[in-house]
């Protein structure tokens, strides 16, 4: 410390009745851009000696401190009082600039208060190393769709057909978690069709009774990856894929699929017997 910085801290001293019985007063430096200085808790009041050469912005637990007047050793005081609702504690240092200083964080966080905040920021980076791979993991289904969308028809017996639009399963493959659906949708209409939206169901049958019949339940499947139109033209034809979780069905049950009009009341309903998504031909294992 310089004569003026050790008389400005003698001077702290005095007015602080000796706050600093544990050493001398941190000395946090400025340079030409913004200091700061991270607390345990959020930040109730602070206060700067020199409110000409330096200013603060209180941030939740941190005090953000900037040079006013960029002129070589001015010097300030900073108070901080900081904690949370149960107990409140307070920090005094001073401040000097010094345009060639490097250093510009100061955290004084206790070790506890540090893990938390490692803790936090562990958990953010899984979150988006989550998040990352579920995109790429969406992207390869996205790719593994275009490619099932231009392999050649196997199955001629599931599908629909009325007032001119057919609606037909031609392929599956599945994995350890998905099927692999591709459609055929047919308009030999002179308009062109759309659908609201296509649906899957799941179709499991309990029994009640021993005279009583079978009861069924519906189970909604959503598809995680759409590779198809929404709408097709007059007279043409349009493959579609869809992937859907698979399901544990047992094999006298099915899975139903609906194709639904936009603007009308026209539904193409059909069934797909689970044996065909059970023996069907298999894709490498996913996770």
């Amino acid at each position: 410390m310089n004569l003026k910085t050790r008389i400005l801290a003698l001077l702290l001293f005095t007015l602080c009745g000796g706050a600093w019985a544990n050493g001398p007063l941190d000395t946090i430096l400025v340079n030409g851009g913004t200091s700061y200085l991270i607390f345990n808790h959020k930040i109730y009041a602070y206060g700067l000696g020199n409110e000409r050469d330096f200013t603060a912005i209180a941030y939740e637990n941190c005090l953000m401190i900037r040079a006013a007047n960029k002129r070589d050793n001015n010097l300030s005081s900073v108070f901080v009082s900081y904690g949370d609702s149960t107990y409140l504690q307070y920090y005094y240092a001073l401040l000097q600039y010094d345009k060639n200083s490097m250093k510009e964080f100061y955290d004084r966080r206790d070790d506890f208060n540090k893990s938390h905040g490692s803790y936090i920021q562990q958990r953010l980076q899984k979150q988006r190393h989550e998040e990352e791979t579920e995109e790429f993991f969406i992207s390869e289904l996205k790719t593994r769709s275009d490619i099932i969308k231009k392999m050649p028809d196997e199955i001629y017996d599931f599908g629909m057909q009325e007032d001119g639009i057919g609606a037909y399963l031609r392929l599956i493959r599945t994995d350890n978690n998905y099927a692999y659906l591709k459609f055929v949708v047919e308009n030999s209409t002179s308009i062109g069709y759309s659908f609201e939206h296509i649906s899957f169901q799941y179709v499991q049958r309990y029994k009640q009774g021993f005279w009583r019949k079978k009861k069924e339940k519906f189970t909604d499947v959503f598809a995680v990856v759409m590779n198809s139109k929404l709408s097709v033209a007059a007279r043409s034809i349009e493959p579609m894929v869809y992937i859907i979780p698979t399901f544990g069905i047992r094999s006298d049950e099915r899975l139903v699929v609906t194709f639904r009009e936009q603007k009308g009341n026209r539904k193409l309903v059909f069934e797909v017997a689970n044996p065909a998504i059970m023996h069907s031909k298999q894709l490498e294992n996913r996770r």
